[in-house]
């Protein structure tokens, strides 16, 4: 069973690669032909979405390591 850090990891990889594979399509303008409408707009959509679920993994990530505090105690 994969722990939680590597599935963070697997989701943030897939999301990277689906941003890599979105950019690469040719940007086009929207369109409608009888009747079927073409959104490319969406596409930046999807590519926000993926951008929105890597940063999500981060802060999940982060949230789980161990952290400290250092403080001083004055007399």
């Amino acid at each position: 069973m994969a722990s939680e850090q590597e599935m963070l990891s697997t989701i943030k990889v897939n999301a990277y690669q689906q941003i890599q594979y979105l950019q690469s399509l040719p940007l086009k303008p929207s369109y409608s032909i009888d009747g079927q409408s073409v959104s490319h707009a969406e596409l930046q959509d999807r590519i926000k979405v993926f951008r929105e679920t890597i940063e999500w993994c981060d802060k999940q990530s982060s949230a789980s390591q161990p952290f400290e505090f250092i403080s001083q105690g004055f007399t």
